[in-house]
C-alpha cells in the first residue's frame, strides 16, 4: 500500500475547510443594513486616516459588506457600530476588540480571522485592505 505524502493530506484538509467556509458563509449583502460606511482609522502609531469601509474578510476575499462574525458566531452589524478598539495586535487568529454600538452598548468580541481584514477606499477612491490588528481604533462617522 502506497502512502500519500503529508502535503496531499494537508491540501485535502485545506480544501475541506475552504468548502465549509464558503458553504456556511452568510450573504455578502443585506438590504436591511448599510455598507460603504465613512470611518476614521487610528493606526497603532497614532496617525489618523479617513476612509470608506466597504466590508470585511480575509487577505484573499471580502466575506461581507455589512457584518463581521465574532468567535461565538454572533453577527456584528457594521452600520450599528460607533467605534471599535482592537485589544490584540497578533499577526494571525481572532482579534479581541471592544465594540461600542450607536445605542451606547459596549461589549468585548473576538473577531474571527476570516473577518479581520478591512476592505477600504480612500478619498481618491483607491481600494486597499488593512488588518484590524494594525489599528488602535475605528470611529464610524
Amino acid at each position: 500500500m502506497r502512502r500519500r505524502p503529508w502535503g496531499a493530506h494537508l491540501a485535502a484538509i485545506g480544501a475541506l475547510c475552504l468548502l465549509a467556509t464558503v458553504s456556511f458563509a452568510t450573504p455578502h449583502d443585506d438590504s436591511a443594513h448599510r455598507s460603504g460606511l465613512p470611518v476614521t482609522l487610528t493606526l497603532v502609531d497614532g496617525r489618523q486616516r479617513p476612509a470608506l469601509l466597504q466590508g470585511v474578510g480575509c487577505n484573499e476575499t471580502m466575506c461581507s459588506r455589512v457584518r463581521a462574525q465574532d468567535s461565538h458566531a454572533d453577527s456584528v452589524w457594521l452600520d450599528g457600530l460607533a467605534s471599535v478598539r482592537p485589544m490584540t495586535h497578533h499577526a494571525s487568529g481572532p482579534v479581541r476588540a471592544v465594540l461600542v454600538f450607536k445605542d451606547g452598548t459596549i461589549r468585548e468580541a473576538a473577531i474571527i480571522e476570516s473577518n479581520r481584514v478591512l476592505y477600504l477606499a480612500d478619498r481618491s477612491g483607491r481600494q486597499r485592505t488593512l488588518d484590524l490588528a494594525s489599528l488602535n481604533q475605528i470611529d464610524f462617522n
